[in-house]
């Protein structure tokens, strides 16, 4: 198991990582922010992330996400 010092990655953080792992900086926001706003638009945070996260182009195609 990989552990990343939270406190290295955060003082060391530059544009680059804050784009690629926002969501870490989005959900520890203050309640009730992410809750809400997951909340407002469940499906379109989930398909963003399965646009955008894999590496491999559809890797998550909509036969798979209609489970």
């Amino acid at each position: 198991m990989d552990v990343i010092p939270i406190g290295d990655a955060w003082s060391r953080a530059e544009r680059k990582f804050s784009l690629a792992y926002w969501v870490w900086s989005f959900l520890a926001s203050p309640h009730p922010l992410p809750e809400q706003f997951i909340g407002a638009a469940p499906a379109v945070l989930v398909n963003f992330m399965l646009d955008t996260w894999p590496k491999v182009k559809d890797a998550f195609p909509a036969e798979v996400r209609e489970r």
